[in-house]
């Protein structure tokens, strides 16, 4: 299921993601790191901007689930951009690692 997110925020019109740099993503814990981000801000906005605000209404159609992802996918493209300017800032570019070809 890889890249499953990055179709899925194309899906909903979040996309226009950028291109990871080569291997970023396969590198350890970088896409665990990515999850974890992405769920903890999606539970905080969640409460406070759904729950708190009666938002989900289980009676118009929508599980509480659908409305998780939902937020999960309006946030993972900003903390990816952020990850991914500090992979490239931060020259991780893994694609012009020595040893590897451009």
């Amino acid at each position: 299921m890889k890249g499953m997110i990055f179709a899925r925020c194309r899906e909903k019109g979040l996309g226009g993601l950028p291109e990871p740099p080569l291997g970023a993503l396969t590198e350890r814990g970088v896409a665990d790191e990515l999850a974890s981000e992405t769920v903890a801000k999606a539970l905080r906005h969640f409460r406070d901007d759904v729950l708190m605000t009666g938002r989900w209404d289980p009676t118009r159609g929508a599980s509480i689930k659908t409305f998780f992802i939902g937020q999960c996918l309006i946030r993972f493209p900003n903390i990816y951009r952020s990850w991914l300017t500090n992979e490239v800032r931060g020259g991780r570019d893994l694609a012009r690692r020595p040893g590897r070809s451009p």
